[in-house]
């Protein structure tokens, strides 16, 4: 619908490549799966979440958070759809802030011992 409000889609990512040439490759792919994810798959999450690694191995990538927001996706927890990142085997940890709100684990913890 034109007249929608705007629906957002973020997340941080950590490429496993160091070569600049394949992180191109592995974005450029990532960015066309978001955005038909975005248009086709909007209504089911857990397999939109599914979608971005299509022709991505997961050795490529690690995607360690992610936050829906909009008209479209406000039936959608964000904390659970982390937990799907974990279960999918996208990325190791997540965390949460006491708010609910998603949290970079790399991030909280770095310096802390």
């Amino acid at each position: 619908d034109p007249l929608e409000d705007y629906n957002e889609i973020i997340l941080h990512l950590r490429f496993k490549e160091t070569d600049a040439r394949l992180q191109q490759e592995t974005l450029g792919i990532l960015g066309v799966n978001l955005i038909y994810g975005a248009f086709y798959l909007n209504d089911n999450p857990k397999e939109l979440l599914k979608s971005f690694y299509d022709n991505i191995d997961k050795d490529r990538l690690e995607i360690d958070m992610i936050n829906f927001s909009g008209p479209r996706f406000m039936y959608v927890d964000n904390r659970l759809m982390s937990l799907q990142l974990v279960k999918n085997g996208m990325t190791n940890a997540v965390m949460f802030g006491p708010d609910g709100n998603n949290l970079l684990p790399a991030q909280v913890l770095y310096k802390r011992n």
